[in-house]
């Protein structure tokens, strides 16, 4: 971001009050990676209308809370309609696949003719072909929302 910007400001979390009380301080973008969502309502305020919004959502492997018993899975869409409440709009979500580090693909959730792309890629090897069906079956089941752990959704402030 530094090498396409005027002017970047850098805020931690823990800093939103200084910027919050009174300042004037109103950005355009606001990059929020992983925050809480009381967090996020702060930085939001922040943000001018018409501004965007890019934010990160990590969750834990869904294999893995499955077979802990720790299930709490929202459908991806719940964190769009969070943004819905706070007056965003054009709201796009995005899966980081496999994950935001080693990312190789960002595939748009939203657009089908995406997912089915992402999930036609001939495998040859039976891992790659077992991932692919797994993949097919959650799409079309509507379970894929529920599935991803990486994703990011973008959105306008009106």
């Amino acid at each position: 971001l530094e090498l396409f910007s005027n002017n970047l400001s850098v805020i931690n979390m823990g800093e939103l009050e200084r910027y919050r009380e009174g300042n004037g301080h109103h950005f355009e973008l606001l990059v929020a990676r992983h925050p809480r969502f009381d967090e996020l309502r702060k930085a939001i305020d922040l943000l001018e209308r018409g501004g965007h919004v890019y934010w990160e959502i990590q969750r834990p492997n869904a294999i893995k809370s499955i077979k802990s018993g720790k299930i709490k899975f929202k459908h991806a869409r719940s964190y769009a309609a969070f943004l819905e409440k706070m007056n965003f709009r054009n709201i796009e979500l995005h899966w980081h696949r496999p994950n935001f580090w080693s990312c190789r693909e960002i595939i748009p959730l939203d657009g089908s003719a995406a997912l089915n792309y992402a999930f036609q890629k001939g495998h040859s090897n039976l891992k790659g072909r077992l991932k692919e069906t797994a993949g097919k079956t959650l799409k079309s089941s509507g379970l894929l929302p529920y599935y991803v752990n990486c994703f990011s959704l973008i959105g306008k402030k009106s």
